[in-house]
Protein backbone atom coordinates (compact mmCIF):
# COMPACT_ATOMS: atom_id res chain seq x y z
CA UNK A 1 0.00 0.00 0.00
CA UNK A 2 2.57 2.16 0.84
CA UNK A 3 4.45 2.02 -2.60
CA UNK A 4 1.32 2.63 -4.51
CA UNK A 5 0.91 5.66 -2.35
CA UNK A 6 4.43 6.68 -3.51
CA UNK A 7 4.01 5.71 -7.23
CA UNK A 8 1.14 8.02 -7.08
CA UNK A 9 2.47 10.86 -5.44
CA UNK A 10 5.09 10.87 -8.20
CA UNK A 11 3.38 10.50 -11.15
CA UNK A 12 1.10 13.18 -9.75
CA UNK A 13 4.38 15.38 -9.32
CA UNK A 14 5.71 14.36 -12.86
CA UNK A 15 1.89 15.77 -14.08
CA UNK A 16 2.39 18.94 -12.28
CA UNK A 17 5.82 19.13 -13.63
CA UNK A 18 5.10 18.60 -17.10
CA UNK A 19 1.95 21.12 -17.37
CA UNK A 20 4.03 23.65 -15.89
CA UNK A 21 6.79 22.78 -18.61
CA UNK A 22 3.92 22.82 -21.10
CA UNK A 23 2.46 26.29 -20.07
CA UNK A 24 5.78 27.69 -20.39
CA UNK A 25 6.32 26.25 -23.55
CA UNK A 26 2.49 27.34 -25.17
CA UNK A 27 3.62 30.89 -23.83
CA UNK A 28 6.62 31.10 -26.02
CA UNK A 29 6.95 32.75 -29.75
CA UNK A 30 7.48 30.56 -32.55
CA UNK A 31 10.63 32.58 -33.19
CA UNK A 32 11.75 32.06 -29.51
CA UNK A 33 11.36 28.31 -29.65
CA UNK A 34 13.24 27.91 -32.72
CA UNK A 35 15.96 30.30 -31.60
CA UNK A 36 15.85 28.06 -28.39
CA UNK A 37 16.90 24.71 -30.55
CA UNK A 38 19.79 26.34 -32.68
CA UNK A 39 21.12 27.53 -29.29
CA UNK A 40 20.48 24.04 -27.69
CA UNK A 41 22.42 22.25 -31.12
CA UNK A 42 24.87 24.97 -31.29
CA UNK A 43 25.51 24.56 -27.38
CA UNK A 44 26.16 20.44 -27.50
CA UNK A 45 27.76 20.67 -30.96
CA UNK A 46 30.57 22.73 -29.56
CA UNK A 47 30.97 20.67 -26.41
CA UNK A 48 30.70 17.31 -28.30
CA UNK A 49 33.52 18.48 -31.00
CA UNK A 50 35.60 19.71 -28.01
CA UNK A 51 35.54 16.61 -26.44
CA UNK A 52 36.50 14.40 -29.37
CA UNK A 53 39.47 16.67 -30.13
CA UNK A 54 41.20 16.82 -26.59
CA UNK A 55 40.02 12.74 -26.94
CA UNK A 56 41.80 12.24 -29.87
CA UNK A 57 45.09 15.20 -29.29
CA UNK A 58 45.57 14.35 -25.78
CA UNK A 59 48.70 12.90 -25.23
CA UNK A 60 49.46 10.46 -22.15
CA UNK A 61 52.30 9.97 -20.22
CA UNK A 62 53.28 6.26 -18.87
CA UNK A 63 52.44 8.00 -14.97
CA UNK A 64 48.95 8.57 -16.25
CA UNK A 65 47.77 5.35 -17.44
CA UNK A 66 49.00 2.73 -14.70
CA UNK A 67 48.96 -1.21 -15.94
CA UNK A 68 46.47 -2.95 -13.93
CA UNK A 69 47.06 -6.94 -13.38
CA UNK A 70 44.59 -9.44 -14.80
CA UNK A 71 43.79 -12.00 -12.26
CA UNK A 72 42.40 -14.87 -13.06
CA UNK A 73 40.05 -16.62 -10.37
CA UNK A 74 41.33 -19.83 -8.96
CA UNK A 75 38.35 -22.08 -9.87
CA UNK A 76 38.31 -20.95 -13.48
CA UNK A 77 39.53 -23.52 -15.78
CA UNK A 78 39.26 -26.86 -13.13
CA UNK A 79 36.68 -28.93 -12.70
CA UNK A 80 35.61 -30.06 -9.04
CA UNK A 81 34.06 -32.74 -8.36
CA UNK A 82 30.42 -31.78 -6.81
CA UNK A 83 28.17 -34.80 -5.22
CA UNK A 84 24.64 -35.21 -6.75
CA UNK A 85 21.75 -33.77 -5.05
CA UNK A 86 20.70 -35.56 -2.47
CA UNK A 87 16.87 -35.32 -1.20
CA UNK A 88 15.33 -36.40 1.80
CA UNK A 89 11.86 -37.73 1.89
CA UNK A 90 10.53 -34.62 3.89
CA UNK A 91 11.52 -32.42 1.33
CA UNK A 92 10.08 -34.64 -1.39
CA UNK A 93 7.07 -34.73 0.59
CA UNK A 94 6.40 -31.39 0.67
CA UNK A 95 7.17 -30.63 -3.22
CA UNK A 96 4.28 -33.51 -3.59
CA UNK A 97 1.88 -31.59 -1.42
CA UNK A 98 3.14 -28.40 -3.34
CA UNK A 99 2.34 -30.17 -6.78
CA UNK A 100 -0.99 -31.34 -5.47
CA UNK A 101 -2.14 -28.00 -4.78
CA UNK A 102 -1.20 -26.39 -7.95
CA UNK A 103 -3.07 -29.39 -9.47
CA UNK A 104 -6.00 -28.29 -7.00
CA UNK A 105 -6.11 -24.68 -8.00
CA UNK A 106 -5.60 -25.77 -11.90
CA UNK A 107 -9.04 -27.77 -11.30
CA UNK A 108 -10.93 -25.24 -8.46
CA UNK A 109 -9.43 -21.70 -9.63
CA UNK A 110 -7.86 -21.38 -12.97
CA UNK A 111 -6.76 -17.56 -12.53
CA UNK A 112 -4.88 -17.68 -9.80
CA UNK A 113 -3.25 -21.04 -11.04
CA UNK A 114 -2.45 -18.87 -14.00
CA UNK A 115 -0.85 -16.11 -12.19
CA UNK A 116 1.42 -17.96 -10.41
CA UNK A 117 2.28 -19.90 -13.35
CA UNK A 118 2.88 -16.19 -15.26
CA UNK A 119 4.53 -15.01 -12.58
CA UNK A 120 6.95 -18.28 -11.94
CA UNK A 121 7.15 -19.68 -15.58
CA UNK A 122 9.28 -22.78 -14.85
CA UNK A 123 8.09 -23.88 -11.36
CA UNK A 124 6.38 -26.79 -12.84
CA UNK A 125 9.39 -27.96 -15.13
CA UNK A 126 11.15 -27.91 -11.65
CA UNK A 127 8.91 -29.72 -9.51
CA UNK A 128 9.33 -32.76 -12.70
CA UNK A 129 13.17 -32.51 -12.57
CA UNK A 130 12.99 -32.44 -8.76
CA UNK A 131 10.88 -35.80 -8.65
CA UNK A 132 12.93 -37.29 -11.39
CA UNK A 133 15.99 -36.52 -9.42
CA UNK A 134 14.41 -37.68 -6.18
CA UNK A 135 13.59 -41.49 -8.14
CA UNK A 136 17.50 -41.41 -9.86
CA UNK A 137 18.49 -41.53 -6.11
CA UNK A 138 16.47 -44.10 -5.15
CA UNK A 139 16.83 -46.56 -7.83
CA UNK A 140 20.66 -46.48 -6.40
Amino acid sequence: MLIKNLKSKIIGTQKQFAAKLADRESKLSSRKKKLMLVLFCFLFGVCSIYVIIAAITKRYSASELQEAPITIPYHIGRNFHQPGAVIDGETYKRVENFKHYLDSLKMNSPGRYTEIMNTRPHLYDSILAFEKIYSSQSKK
